[in-house]
C-alpha cells in the first residue's frame, strides 16, 4: 500500500524464548494514513495479497471500531488500553514472556 508515515506512537519490548535461546524483540508503531483508500476495503475482513492463493497459512486483517477492540484477542496486548492514549505521545512497554 502506499502510505504516508505519521509519528511513532508506541515502542514495545517482547521478551521470549526463541527454541534454547533468549530473544529480545522490538517493534516501533506509528501513525499510517493511506494515500489511495480506494485499494483497501475499508469493511468487513481481507487476507494479505502474499496468502491469495494459499489460506492455510494466510493473514486476515479486520477493522474492528476502538470499543470493539477489547472484546477480541489482539497484538499487541495492550492495544485497546493504548489507542485511547494514542494524544499522550510515545508510550513505552515491555512484554515478558509467562507474565
Amino acid at each position: 500500500m502506499d502510505i504516508t508515515v505519521g509519528d511513532l506512537k508506541w515502542v514495545e519490548e517482547n521478551l521470549f524464548s526463541w527454541g534454547d535461546k533468549k530473544a529480545h524483540q522490538i517493534s516501533l508503531s506509528y501513525i499510517v494514513k493511506l494515500k489511495d483508500r480506494a485499494k483497501i476495503p475499508l469493511t468487513g475482513s481481507f487476507v494479505s495479497r502474499e496468502y491469495k492463493t494459499d489460506y492455510d497459512n494466510a493473514i486476515w486483517f479486520h477493522w474492528l471500531s476502538i470499543d470493539e477492540i477489547k472484546r477480541h484477542i489482539v497484538y499487541p496486548a495492550k492495544a485497546s488500553e493504548l489507542l485511547a492514549r494514542l494524544d499522550e505521545g510515545v508510550q513505552h512497554f515491555v512484554y515478558q514472556e509467562g507474565e
